[in-house]
């Protein structure tokens, strides 16, 4: 049985919802700026109903800083993987 509100879109496999939601919000950031960001519009990408992102965000401001957060996180596992001393070790820097 379809819901009603879904949209025909690419179905997100089972499994956690919420990092489906992050990581498309991610993509549409990359792909269409802030203004492409919408709840409605992120629903219709992994193809579910325009309320299942509701109870993982509450709004549109807490699903950007969310986003934002794990944005910085990968950051800094791919900055601390790049550095073999890691990124917070001590001690003079080389200035050549």
């Amino acid at each position: 049985m379809t819901d009603k509100h879904s949209t025909p879109g690419r179905r997100h496999p089972p499994g956690n919802l919420r990092t489906v939601l992050i990581r498309e919000t991610a993509d549409i950031l990359g792909e269409e700026g802030l203004s492409g960001v919408t709840l409605r519009a992120l629903s219709h990408r992994p193809g579910v109903s325009r309320t299942a992102p509701y109870p993982h965000f509450n709004d549109k401001t807490e699903l950007l800083c969310v986003v934002a957060e794990s944005g910085f996180q990968d950051f800094g596992s791919r900055l601390a993987a790049a550095s073999p001393a890691g990124p917070l070790a001590k001690g003079p820097r080389s200035t050549s």
